[in-house]
């Protein structure tokens, strides 16, 4: 079974506007400035930059009789059941004092590696930062995966049925 992403508020927002500066600087710098050298350096920049964060952007899940898949612009990753461990809710505590090591929080998204004292490394691969709306994925090998399902009873569900 599907299931999307639950994107807040703030991702929308943060997502948006940078959407707007990364399209309307080039704008600008072409014709306000009528600097070509400018806009291409800029472009090169930016271009990879959002290309790069499109692509690891989490898309939606899926739930299949004996695995767990969270899918991305390009490629997938693959939780298998037998490998879960314990799936609960997270402490808004250990939401709170997350930081990023290597992540990209809010642009599509929230995902990468994350840190926090409760959890310690997790790879994140949400829509939000609200504790209510978030799973926290323990695996066997000790390696924790945070999502945020639209449905987290029903998600919870289909993962229990084999």
């Amino acid at each position: 079974m599907k299931f999307r992403i639950l994107f807040d508020k703030s991702t929308y927002t943060l997502t948006c506007f940078c959407f707007i500066i990364i399209f309307c600087f080039p704008i600008f710098f072409l014709f306000a400035l009528d600097d070509i050298e400018l806009t291409l350096i800029y472009l090169a920049i930016c271009c990879p930059i959002l290309m790069t964060t499109t692509t690891f952007a989490p898309r939606y899940y899926v739930v299949e009789q004996n695995r767990i898949i969270i899918k991305k612009v390009i490629g997938k990753i693959t939780l298998y059941k037998d490998d879960v461990e314990t799936i609960t809710t997270i402490e808004s505590k250990a939401v709170k004092e997350m930081y990023r090591k290597f992540a990209v929080g809010g642009f599509f998204g929230f995902y990468g590696l994350f840190y926090s004292r409760a959890l310690k490394n997790v790879n994140m691969y949400a829509g939000t930062m609200k504790a209510s709306n978030l799973l926290v994925i323990k695996l066997k090998n000790a390696k924790k995966y945070v999502i945020s399902p639209k449905g987290i009873e029903e998600f919870l569900l289909c993962v229990k049925e084999k």
